[in-house]
């Protein structure tokens, strides 16, 4: 459900509140010259067409903004570890991976949606669901074309 009005309605309120509600009123020719003008409406619904443009926090955008950067996460089960494949140059000056690239991440994922309220547990989370549906294990997945039957088939 949506929230707010919309700025033809917000300017509606404007003008009811100035006619029934103020003690003293602002002149009609002022509160359209100053207040509820063009530029004013213009700005609103700007405003409200970027919010109609905000993308959903979800897995799936988080996925759609990696792609963009041309970045993917996976998980090592062997070493037990998140692994940033194809990390953008803006970020290849962190020591610390682990720790900074969530943050990064989350300023980078926060202008991607146009939301700035997306805390770092947030895209830590989905940092942890990313990398677990691109889990692998290297022993395995090296072995695997040699002995299959090692890696769950047996030979017929």
């Amino acid at each position: 459900m949506r929230k707010g009005y919309t700025a033809d309605q917000a300017f509606q309120i404007v003008r009811l509140m100035n006619t029934y509600v103020f003690e003293n009123s602002i002149p009609d020719n002022m509160l359209d010259a100053e207040i509820l003008n063009e530029s004013t409406l213009k700005k609103a619904q700007d405003q409200e067409e970027k919010r109609a443009k905000k993308k959903e926090v979800s897995l799936a955008t988080f996925k759609n903004f990696l792609n963009e950067m041309g970045m993917s996460i996976q998980y090592n089960e062997l070493m037990n570890i998140v692994e940033f494949v194809n990390v953008p140059i803006e970020f290849l000056d962190m020591t610390d991976t682990q720790n900074i690239m969530p943050i990064a991440l989350q300023y980078a994922y926060r202008d991607y949606i146009g939301m700035k309220s997306i805390t770092k547990q947030q895209v830590v989370n989905l940092i942890a669901m990313e990398a677990d549906k691109n889990s692998y294990n290297p022993i395995r997945d090296y072995l695997q074309p040699v002995f299959p039957w090692l890696c769950g088939s047996w030979p017929s």
